[in-house]
């Protein structure tokens, strides 16, 4: 079985079949309006990477279509907030896994329609020893991920 196979059936596990059935039931994009618009990573992919350090064409193509005056999308669990003229674009970040450092938790605030990211320490070491008791399939990697806030490719326990 294919990594995200394994991981996929862990976490289904974990959740269990009434959140699995919740959450299927939720849309691949929010909107408020022409206002703001949130998708997971891009329009109609809850996959697909964009990086922040993207063109501003790049970013344009992918979002501007969601028609909003502020687009937010997350995924790639690096927070930024850029302003592309016709609409603001900002990422979010992650609350238990950044990988721009920072290992304090980030999220978006919007107050009157300005993003700003915010950041809160929490106890990343209370963290760690959950995730090591967890028996997740990839828990050495996310033990990592979480005392260096970096990426790196994804790997199941050796």
């Amino acid at each position: 079985m294919r990594i995200f196979g394994v991981i996929a059936q862990a976490t289904t596990s974990m959740l269990g079949p009434e959140r699995v059935a919740w959450l299927k039931t939720q849309p691949l994009e929010w909107r408020d309006a022409d206002r703001v618009a949130l998708v997971h990573a891009v329009p109609g992919d809850t996959w697909k990477i964009v990086q922040p350090e993207a063109s501003d064409d790049e970013m344009q193509e992918v979002y501007g279509p969601l028609g909003a005056r502020l687009a937010v999308y997350c995924h790639i669990h690096r927070p930024h907030v850029r302003n592309l003229g016709d609409f603001t674009l900002a990422n979010s970040g992650s609350v238990g896994m950044p990988f721009d450092g920072d290992t304090r938790s980030s999220y978006l605030l919007i107050e009157g329609g300005q993003p700003t990211i915010r950041r809160v320490a929490y106890d990343v070491e209370r963290h760690i020893a959950d995730v090591e008791r967890s028996g997740y399939p990839t828990s050495r990697w996310l033990v990592e991920r979480a005392r260096t806030a970096t990426s790196a490719p994804l790997a199941l326990n050796a």
